[in-house]
């Protein structure tokens, strides 16, 4: 009997991931410019910051949100779209981009979630030595996207198309990480449970520290009953030390831990930097949902 290797792709999504690849570069060639392909496919049950630490590698854009108690988390990585803006004008020429983008947008198939762009800004026009490594504006569109609605979770595969490119090797690529994910099993213990114990992340006011920020919490409720001020963000900046780094993989899961009121987020810039946190739901600003083929976070 003879034995010769086999050219056909024995992945069980590659060929519809392939069809509608398709349907994705007849549109770039119509229109003889540039489109998004954004694919879907369900999966089991996970947990989008444990997908993100293990899957994603150093250097790539990582972009991750969560609201605890709503049961919604995305977790992005591997920038497709990533553009940096400065000046006075940063907020309309990235809302401009943004809208260009999201017109060359095609989801096969078409769904009412995602693709997600995420946008940050500084409170500087310019770039500063003290923003390290991130721009005064940037918009970010992922390769993957691992979105989490309750308990229902979607991967979006979003490629972009020119009437030149090459399909088989994108589909072959978006195959691979399907299965991956469908059979993602995180470590056996949870991520709340590693690292730090519980007083590392409880840094204590010195008494005066805190009376002064007690007082001027007194001061402004009283100027909000005076109806003087309707609103006034109040904080205190602390510097913590630590003989060690700080790790992204402890600090985000012991933040959504304790606050789950909170939006819980983290942000790649420049050399492997992150802008980590948790931000009460009113005060920091995302849209999820469909807004011209994508949506902004």
């Amino acid at each position: 009997m003879t034995v010769a290797p086999s050219r056909s792709n024995t992945l069980p999504q590659y060929s519809p991931i392939l069809r509608a690849l398709k349907t994705g570069l007849r549109l770039a060639r119509q229109t003889n410019a540039e489109r998004i392909a954004s694919l879907s496919f369900p999966l089991p049950q996970l947990d989008p910051l444990a997908v993100l630490l293990a899957l994603s590698a150093a250097g790539q854009r990582q972009c991750y949100f969560e609201s605890p108690s709503r049961g919604q988390a995305i977790a992005a990585w591997d920038a497709l779209i990533d553009e940096s803006f400065s000046g006075r004008d940063r907020f309309q020429t990235a809302r401009h981009s943004l809208e260009t983008w999201q017109a060359r947008v095609k989801s096969l198939p078409d769904r009412r979630e995602g693709p997600y762009f995420f946008c940050s800004f500084s409170f500087f026009d310019t770039l500063t030595p003290t923003l390290a490594g991130f721009a005064p504006a940037t918009l970010v569109l992922t390769r993957w996207q691992v979105v989490r609605h309750h308990h229902r979770c979607t991967l979006i595969a979003n490629v972009r198309l020119s009437p030149q490119t090459r399909l088989a090797p994108l589909a072959r690529e978006i195959a691979e990480q399907v299965g991956k994910l469908q059979a993602f099993a995180p470590g056996k213990r949870p991520l709340e449970l590693m690292g730090w114990g519980e007083s590392d992340l409880q840094p204590q006011l010195s008494d005066p520290v805190r009376l002064a920020l007690q007082h001027r919490v007194r001061q402004t409720l009283g100027a909000i009953q005076a109806q003087q001020l309707q609103k006034q963000v109040i904080a205190h900046a602390l510097d913590v030390t630590r003989s060690d780094a700080f790790r992204r993989e402890v600090a985000l899961p012991r933040l959504r831990s304790r606050y789950p009121d909170c939006y819980i987020f983290s942000f790649s810039g420049a050399h492997d930097r992150h802008f980590i946190g948790a931000s009460p739901q009113r005060l920091l600003s995302i849209q999820i949902g469909r807004a011209s083929g994508g949506a902004r976070v």
